[in-house]
């Protein structure tokens, strides 16, 4: 490599760190400013809520990685050569700013559904906060790329830059606690009233308890409809003369920043945002009960045994390259295998040169990526199974076993996750012969179609065996 190339990744690399200086310093800044020095009692809770999320703990063992390889070329002497080069201060550097951040309270929680709308709409409210913390727990696996460069851009960009305001997890348990402790620990809470969900029923009622109704700011449609509202009023989740603070989307944002410039700003307790009114009276200005949507149910599946299925129509949900995919995870395993059993070889190998050509120094690096890269990939794809659907049967194939799983065995649908693999998880109620969860690598750009369809069907599965004649909700297996 060309002498002066070293030197400018060095610049562009420290370029970089330089930024993230500056990004970091004005995120605890600006919280500091609102929130003051409690911000520091909140670090401890807000970390355990960070690691609970799955793509937080993936960030920071892929944020780790630089520290790893330059403790083990320390504790070997290799500090020469190579090694020097590469720009790993400014890459350490980087990383430990990036975990600093998961130790930022969040000054606004955001309760929505996982629709493209609602995503890219919750994601666009950090800009009026002036970069403190805003946190959800959405799938942005639900966003729609449109075939523009622009809109391919911008999801891009929203996406990695709220990478680490996402704490979304699929541990159900998990999850209500952690909305729980989430209200708790944010001065503002935005309440998506415009769409109603199951999961969003459960959110908005422990948002609106008496403890913390003071400091939610409920998002309204144009007409002032609440349809989440509504069905918690119809269902007696909450009491008809609960006060509540009502705007609409145009004016949330002005809002929120007028109440996150200063602690004297923020919503205390028995001081509601904007003019409170009772739930009820809110809901009756509307003067209509709101349905929502449904697809026409599917038709009922025949008694066919599994071979017929396979045979007959169906859909592919999971990738053709499948097989593929398994192939290479089972190629990585021997990789690591061998190159682990090499190890022995590699630590009596003379200090300074190799037959192959260059230092011992520059191998170490090498090695420990390939054992690492080796290990995520197989993790990664020796779970993947190919995925078909059939009416209201899901027909699962890996290559030595098939079977059936039926939509009532479904619990939730999760993903697509951040990998290249775009991998979508399907948790179900009972165990089945591939495990109570079944994995499978989305289709090129059809992974979050395929998955948001799965969600709908399920969703009209439930409501078509829901006998008690209660109002219909479009429903997600979280907000």
């Amino acid at each position: 490599m060309p002498s002066a190339v070293w030197p400018a990744l060095r610049g562009a690399a420290w370029c970089l760190a330089a930024l993230y200086c500056v990004m970091t310093a004005g995120i605890w800044l600006a919280t500091l400013r609102t929130l003051g020095l409690s911000s520091f009692r909140r670090c401890p809770r807000v970390l355990r809520l960070s690691l609970r999320a799955s793509q937080i703990r993936e960030v920071c063992a892929a944020l780790l990685m630089p520290f790893l390889a330059l403790m083990l070329a320390t504790a070997l002497g290799a500090r020469q050569g190579f090694l020097e080069k590469l720009p790993l201060d400014a890459l350490a550097l980087i990383a430990s700013l990036s975990l600093t951040l998961f130790l930022v309270p969040p000054t606004v929680v955001v309760l929505t559904s996982s629709t493209d709308r609602q995503v890219r709409w919750a994601l666009a409210l950090k800009r009026f906060t002036g970069g403190r913390r805003v946190i959800s727990l959405l799938d942005t696996g639900y966003v729609t790329v449109k075939p523009r460069a622009a809109d391919l851009l911008s999801v891009t960009l929203k996406r990695s830059g709220t990478l680490l305001d996402i704490l979304r997890t699929s541990d159900t348990e998990g999850w209500r606690e952690g909305v729980k402790e989430l209200i708790e620990l944010s001065p503002v809470v935005v309440l998506d009233a415009r769409v109603c969900t199951r999961a969003l029923l459960f959110e908005a009622s422990a948002a609106l308890a008496p403890r913390n109704a003071h400091k939610v700011v409920i998002v309204s449609e144009e007409d002032g409809g609440c349809p989440l509202l509504e069905r918690l009023l119809a269902e007696g989740h909450i009491p008809p003369h609960t006060p509540v603070s009502v705007v609409g989307e145009d004016e949330l944002g002005p809002l929120l920043a007028k109440l996150v410039a200063a602690p004297d700003t923020l919503p205390k307790p028995g001081r509601f945002i904007s003019n409170p009114a009772p739930v009820a009276e809110v809901v009756s200005r509307r003067g209509r009960v709101h349905q929502d949507s449904f697809p026409s149910p599917a038709p009922q599946q025949d008694d066919q045994p599994v071979e017929a299925l396979w045979v007959r129509r169906r859909r592919r949900l999971s990738t053709a390259l499948t097989p593929f995919w398994r192939l290479m995870a089972a190629g990585a395993a021997v990789n690591l295998l061998l190159t682990t059993g090499l190890l022995p070889l590699l630590l009596v190998l003379p200090h300074r040169s190799m037959p192959l050509g260059f230092g011992q120094v520059a191998l170490w690096p090498l090695y420990v990526c390939n054992c690492v890269g080796c290990a995520v990939y197989f993790y990664l794809a020796r779970p993947l199974t190919e995925v078909f659907i059939y009416d209201d049967t899901l027909l699962i194939s890996d290559r030595v076993k098939r079977g059936e799983v039926h939509l009532s065995q479904v619990s939730s649908v999760t993903g697509p996750d951040w990998t290249t693999l775009r991998r979508v998880t399907l948790q179900l109620n009972t165990p089945s012969p591939f495990g109570q969860k079944i994995v499978f690598a989305g289709r090129l750009f059809r992974a979050g179609t395929d998955a948001r369809d799965l969600r709908r069907r399920l969703c009209a599965y439930a409501e078509r065996q829901n006998t008690d004649g209660r109002r219909r909700l479009s429903c997600s297996d979280h907000s």
